[in-house]
């Protein structure tokens, strides 16, 4: 069985003493800012399934006054550091099993989250983050794109997402996509170069963020009966020329 290498204990020490952006990491801001346009500034209830640093705390408590915020990560380090800086209420747990209730938040976030997971437990916490949304309620995902994944990746990354990748497991899990953005990470002169970028098309998008709507069971079944049956369509049609073909 493959060993995950994101650990509490990993994350314990890449997580100590880091709660603000780093200098020249326009991407990340860049993401924030888009994240937060998402969400408008109502009376709402928001999980943050792996809030890692806290930088998605620090732009809600900044921009989003009114919406409630619980955060989860599996580092008890990161949970003590957004209790210091931040409010809302912060637990240590685990993406794959939310301690939470079925049908309680209006959001979902998880940001630069599933890349750290295998496909199994991967689809564990997008079913998770279903089942803890209400129905309608928006799941935003981020995820790099094309990153290269190697024994001891200093992110701890597993899997590569391709956007197709990631589409797919959001409708396996439940969800219509209703929004999403492509971004850049250029090292300097950021906001000109993705502006010259997104009329030269010159670089493939390194991250992608998507905004997802839970759909509810009538609209899973409807598509389930339908595929089954296109399904029996297709054997009945192939049982017909196999039919056709002994006549002669």
């Amino acid at each position: 069985m493959r060993q995950n290498p994101n650990t509490a204990r990993f994350w314990d020490r890449k997580i100590g003493g880091v709660s603000r952006i780093p200098k020249g990491d326009w991407v990340t801001r860049d993401r924030l800012y888009s994240i937060i346009s998402f969400i408008p500034d109502n009376e709402g209830e928001l999980l943050d399934v792996g809030l890692g640093y806290g930088f998605l705390e620090d732009f809600l408590q900044r921009k989003r006054k009114k919406v409630k915020v619980i955060g989860i990560d599996l580092s008890s380090t990161a949970v003590k550091q957004a209790r210091k800086f931040f409010d809302g209420h912060f637990l240590v747990g685990i993406s794959q099993s939310l301690p939470i209730q079925d049908s309680t938040f209006d959001y979902v976030c998880l940001l630069e989250v599933l890349e750290h997971l295998y496909r199994k437990d991967a689809m564990h916490s997008l079913n998770e983050a279903r089942r803890v949304l209400k129905l309608h309620g928006r799941l935003i995902v981020s995820v790099p794109l094309f990153d290269h994944v190697y024994h001891g990746h200093p992110s701890g990354h597993v899997r590569m997402y391709f956007p197709a990748r990631l589409i797919s497991e959001l409708d396996r899990s439940g969800f219509r996509v209703i929004d999403r953005k492509f971004l850049y990470a250029f090292s300097n002169f950021y906001f000109i170069k993705n502006l010259v970028n997104g009329i030269l098309k010159f670089r493939r998008p390194n991250n992608l963020i998507v905004v997802a709507e839970k759909k509810d069971r009538t609209d899973r079944t409807d598509k389930m009966v339908k595929k089954e049956k296109t399904d029996k369509k297709n054997e009945k049609d192939q049982g017909d020329k196999g039919n056709r073909g002994m006549k002669k």
